[in-house]
């Protein structure tokens, strides 16, 4: 299952949008994927369930670089 932008973020959607995946078996929830393209960045977040219980998260934040003789981000 697949939520983009205004569906899971309201209000609150960053300036590159983004994207909740959802990962089931059968009826159980076992990952669920964040994707966030911010105006500094892309923002990511994996979350691991095993018998509904949340057991992993991974998160990682690529920033974009500054062009010092533009003054502003790539």
């Amino acid at each position: 299952m697949t939520l983009e932008n205004e569906e899971f973020l309201g209000d609150g959607i960053g300036d590159g949008g983004g994207e909740l995946n959802g990962s089931f078996k059968g009826k159980a929830i076992k990952k669920i994927y964040l994707w966030l393209g911010l105006s500094n960045g892309i923002e990511t977040k994996e979350f691991y369930f095993k018998d509904g219980q949340l057991i992993f998260v991974y998160e990682t934040f690529k920033t974009f670089g500054y062009d010092e003789k533009k003054g502003q981000m790539n």
